[in-house]
């Protein structure tokens, strides 16, 4: 079991500043000889063990916060007597900042928190320590995920996975992470390089990636791209664009430039329209409109019909010279083999436009950069079938900035699809949601998974920090341990040998309140009875939790009982 002590350290002769010198260049912790406190000689020497935490100070200047990492060793074992009579090997974990405005009672020498500390003191040192662990995470969990490109966040319930999701992409973004939430999700979209979508078991591949869309005017269909598709479109967009050797960032080019002269084009053709001014097509038809789909004609038949802004972008991409051209172009809507005409003379008013403004495609000068991130968080990503949802992505996601064929081919990329090394992709999955299948060893080969696990420092409430180390220890029978030091779960005899407590736990965000006193104790009061009680019948009903009714001391009908009677 890891200890938390705080301690000072002196030899007599030092002075402010040479506590943190030795720290730094011997990574050293120790305390001299003396007659009286002998007590805390003994415990530095025989109690104190390797993984212990420890606060140093100096004075009454807390200095660093170690682990310990060698034994116990005396000055003339190690050749150097012009320092502590005993010392231990650390290793630094964080330097004290004013900031972190912590209190450590200054209480003697040596002071070990989970035994005979303060209080206060022992509050303050989790505190830290929890710190530096959730941080370090963070950043271990953000050096992952651009390594591997793809994780899944998992964990029980409760556990804030969607929360840490997007705190990693607003530290990937931004550089730092937002104490309010609501402006952290406001600045996470607005920034055009976000997105999160939630999985569900009814999600599919054409949901997802790409699918058919039917025109009800054409009555045509076309394949489109979905979500991930769109999202993959724009992330490579800025990643070709960052690599002016790239052959594609031309081709970008060149398509944003007729996207724009369409636009004007259209503009123009609506003005002149306002003005009663004809444009004819041949000397049956002439365009009557332009709306959010592209120019509609009409001649001496009933029915109108239109040509699609995108039809007009493929054929001048084409360089469609002929009719015949137009009749056989891949990528156009159905109509356009039988009305190629129109089609054809409407690409030529285009050309017409262009020469008469002098519009000319210019190649730009482009330089290399470091392309943008982009980020997809998937929340609850086992919810959906993957494989069907996924389908060719599984082997996009390990190839990354190469073409892969997809089952629908779209007008202007054909197939292929490519996802980008700029795009990151986070996942959060459930590991209590039993209404879900497994994901299968080709998915997870192909994403890294990190365990999210319940803490108690974000609870406040007095009430619900009781409730949360109950309920805990139904599931962890070391809870205490793991909640306060990252320790590794042990199972309760409560938990059935097929679940691992990491799996099931309830988490820590079933007991917080925003709110003080009584009116917070009564907002615990209604989650426990409401959303944490029927969750743990749930539990016992599955078979997850081991329980006898018939039993006056079984542990989780008591726990059952004091939750159904707040």
């Amino acid at each position: 079991m890891r200890n938390f002590w705080h301690m000072q350290m002196h030899q007599g002769v030092l002075h402010s500043g040479i506590e943190e010198k030795i720290l730094k260049e011997k990574k050293m912790i120790g305390m001299g000889h003396w007659e009286e406190d002998i007590d805390q000689q003994s415990n530095f020497e025989k109690v104190m063990q390797e993984g212990d935490i420890v606060a140093i100070k100096s004075g009454g200047q807390i200095i660093a916060l170690v682990e310990v990492t060698g034994p116990y060793k005396y000055a003339d074992e190690v050749g150097d007597l012009d320092w502590f009579n005993r010392r231990r090997k650390v290793k630094i974990l964080d330097w004290y900042k004013p900031e972190y405005n912590f209190y450590i009672a200054p209480r003697g020498t040596l002071t070990r928190c989970n035994s005979n500390g303060d209080a206060a003191s022992t509050k303050s040192i989790l505190k830290w320590y929890n710190q530096i662990q959730t941080g370090k995470m963070k950043s271990e969990a953000i050096e992952l995920l651009k390594y591997k490109k793809q994780i899944i966040l998992q964990g029980p319930p409760g556990t804030g996975k969607t929360f840490l999701a997007k705190d990693l992409a607003e530290e990937i973004l931004f550089g730092k992470v937002s104490e309010n939430k609501q402006e952290q999700t406001s600045k996470l979209e607005k920034s055009g390089k976000f997105k999160l979508v939630q999985f569900h078991p009814s999600y599919t591949y054409d949901d997802f990636v790409r699918g058919i869309q039917a025109d009800p005017e054409s009555g045509t269909f076309t394949a489109v791209n979905k979500v991930f598709g769109e999202y993959c479109e724009r992330a490579l967009k800025n990643y070709v664009q960052s690599k002016p050797d790239l052959a594609r960032s031309l081709e970008i080019d060149r398509q944003e430039w007729v996207d724009e002269k369409i636009n004007e084009f259209a503009d123009f053709i609506t003005d002149q329209l306002a003005a009663d001014i004809e444009h004819p097509l041949t000397e049956k038809a002439k365009i009557v409109e332009v709306n959010e789909r592209g120019f509609r004609y009409q001649g001496n038949w009933s029915n109108s019909s239109i040509v699609p802004f995108k039809d007009l972008k493929t054929m001048y991409l084409a360089n469609n010279v002929l009719r015949q051209d137009v009749k056989f172009q891949d990528g156009l809507n159905r109509s356009a083999f039988y009305h190629a005409t129109y089609y054809f003379y409407l690409l030529e008013k285009f050309r017409e436009f262009l020469n008469q403004n002098n519009f000319v495609f210019e190649e730009r000068d482009r330089v290399e950069k470091d392309p943008e991130t982009y980020i997809l968080i998937i929340d609850e990503i086992n919810r959906a079938n993957l494989p069907s949802v996924l389908g060719e992505l599984i082997y996009a996601l390990e190839y990354r900035d190469k073409p892969i064929e997809s089952m629908y081919s779209l007008s202007n990329s054909g197939n292929s699809l490519i996802i980008p090394s700029n795009l990151l992709i986070i996942g959060t999955m459930n590991t209590a949601d039993r209404s879900v299948g497994h994901i299968d060893y080709a998915i997870r080969r192909r994403f890294a998974f990190v365990d999210i696990l319940p803490t108690i420092d974000p609870i406040k409430n007095k009430l619900a920090k009781d409730m949360f180390q109950k309920v805990s220890s139904l599931f962890v029978s070391n809870h205490t341990e793991v909640i306060s030091s990252q320790a590794t779960p042990k199972r309760a005899d409560t938990l059935m040998a097929d679940f691992r407590p990491e799996e099931v736990w309830i988490g820590h965000s079933y007991f917080l309140t925003s709110r003080d006193s009584e009116e917070g104790d009564n907002e615990i009061k209604t989650k426990m009875k409401y959303e944490v009680l029927p969750l743990l019948k749930e539990y016992v009903k599955d078979g997850i939790l081991r329980s006898n009714e018939d039993k006056l001391d079984d542990p989780v009908q008591m726990v059952l009982k004091e939750l159904s009677g707040l």
